[in-house]
Formats: structure tokens, C-alpha cells, sequence
């Protein structure tokens, strides 16, 4: 953890050093400047500089919009501070299946198209492999027969025609990666885990996802600070996400086609 939290920074930015006080006259200034904030009296110039940001990982590609860009730069800054409200309430560690109309609205908001092929590169072909929500976000993975993946989160968002503004990221491992888990009551991880943040007001958010054996059915995750969730399985593949910036702990639960739960180390890129 940073030496400074994300308000006391922007408490840096907004005032002049001044003397040591006390804990609670410090708490009075950070509900000011959230309040400050909230109420649109920053200025978008501000708000950027007080937002923290999030660079993209080499090896993936963060695809939004000039006016989600926009979108980004104003807002209320969430912290994930033991003494602040939890980012993302209403989470739950437990998907919700989508839909049939929800299921039909993400495959139209979300791109059919792989993201991110280098010029003159034939993209791989993905089609749709599990779609969940959990609170107000709905998540579509698509995936290829050879490992290439990209997921979509719709984000709730009132300047767009649909309501929603598609956050997507793809990745393609090439031909010779590993993409399944050595042992068919397995667990891979494709995606170690960056996390990142969708807007001020969301906080940051880690989303995790991979293949599973021939005999998995359902995965449990828990995290090095103590969440759990279970994550969305179908075909070979499972997703899940979790607020805050997070990592996996070594082991997951998985559930088999016998219905034995088994606790198994998780295979990541590199072992």
C-alpha cells in the first residue's frame, strides 16, 4: 500500500501543507473535499489530476472511446481505505445467469470481433462462451478454439443511446501458450489479475479468468485478503471479478461432474 491514500493526495492537491492535527479534524477535511468534488465545484482539470490512473499491462489492450476518456476525468473519487465505503456495494460473490433480452442487449453492445490484431493480422475468431452480473455490471467473455480471449463489461452509463458504455479487453496468447490446466480437475488462469478502475466513482475492480478441466464444474476463489466468490463456468472457461485491487490466493475449490469438491493449486502463465 502507497504511503498516502488516494483522498490524502487529493487533499495535497487541493491545500497547502500545513501542521500535523488530529484524526478527526483530518476526516472533517477528506468528507470536504468528496463533497467538493461530488458537487461539481472541481473543475475537470482537477478532477484529472486528483484521479489516480491505471496504465494498461504490456501485454493487453484497453480499448474506450474519446467521450468515455471524458467520462473518466470528473466524478467522486472511491477509495478502498479500511475506513471508507466499500467500491462496488452491491457486488455479490455470487453470479447471476443473464437473461434471454439481457443476454441479446450485451451481444449487441459488445463488439462480435476480436480487438486488436496487429494490421495486416487475420483476428481470431471468438464467439461467446458465458456472459453474468453481478450488482449493475454485466460481463460477456468470447473466447477462440486456440486461447484468444476478450470480455466486455457494461458499464452503466446515461451519456450513451444504450445506456451502457462497453469496456473491453482482449488478449491472444499465440499457438504454442498454454491455455488448459495440466489435470482434468485443473484450474488456469489466462488473466493474473490487473486491477483497474471504470470511473472515480466505481473504484477499481480485478477481474480474473481462464479454463477449468474436463471434470470441473464450479470454481470457488478466494483472495490473499480474504474475499471469496464463485465463478461463472461454461465451456472450459470460468470468469470472475472482485472490488478492489486484488490477487488469488494459490489454491481454488472446484466442484467436479461427481459432485467431489477438491482444493487445487492454481496454474498461472510461467509455471
Amino acid at each position: 500500500m502507497s504511503e498516502k491514500s488516494t483522498l490524502l493526495r487529493a487533499v495535497g492537491a487541493l491545500k497547502p501543507p500545513t501542521p500535523e492535527t488530529t484524526e478527526g479534524a483530518s476526516h472533517a477535511l477528506l468528507d470536504r473535499v468528496n463533497a467538493r468534488i461530488a458537487k461539481g465545484v472541481t473543475t475537470a482539470e482537477e478532477a484529472r489530476r486528483l484521479t489516480p490512473y491505471q496504465p494498461p499491462a504490456a501485454t493487453r489492450r484497453i480499448l474506450a472511446g474519446a467521450a468515455a476518456a471524458g467520462l473518466i476525468a470528473v466524478g467522486a473519487i472511491t477509495l478502498s481505505d479500511d475506513n471508507t465505503p466499500t467500491a462496488h456495494a452491491d457486488w455479490s460473490p455470487v453470479p447471476t445467469e443473464l437473461r434471454p433480452a439481457e443476454m441479446d442487449e450485451i451481444t449487441n453492445i459488445c463488439p462480435a470481433q476480436f480487438f486488436g490484431t496487429p494490421g495486416g493480422e487475420d483476428p481470431p475468431e471468438v464467439t461467446p462462451v458465458l456472459a453474468e452480473r453481478r450488482g449493475e455490471f454485466q460481463v460477456l467473455l468470447s473466447a477462440s478454439e486456440e486461447g484468444a480471449y476478450q470480455y466486455c463489461i457494461l458499464l452503466p452509463d446515461p451519456e450513451f443511446d444504450s445506456g451502457y458504455r462497453p469496456h473491453i479487453e482482449s488478449y491472444d496468447p499465440g499457438p504454442s501458450a498454454q491455455i488448459w490446466p495440466s489435470d482434468d480437475d485443473g484450474l488456469y488462469t489466462a488473466q493474473t489479475g490487473t486491477p483497474w478502475q471504470p470511473s472515480p466513482d466505481h473504484g477499481p475492480m480485478t477481474v480474473f479468468l481462464g479454463t477449468v478441466g474436463n471434470n470441473v464444474e464450479a470454481v470457488e476463489l478466494n483472495t490473499e485478503n480474504g474475499s471469496f466468490a464463485q465463478a461463472s463456468v461454461m465451456d472450459g472457461w470460468f470468469l470472475v471479478w472482485f472490488p478492489d485491487a486484488v490477487q488469488l490466493s494459490d489454491t481454488a475449490t472446484v466442484t467436479t461432474d461427481d459432485g467431489d469438491e477438491l482444493e487445487v493449486t492454481i496454474e498461472r502463465p510461467g509455471d
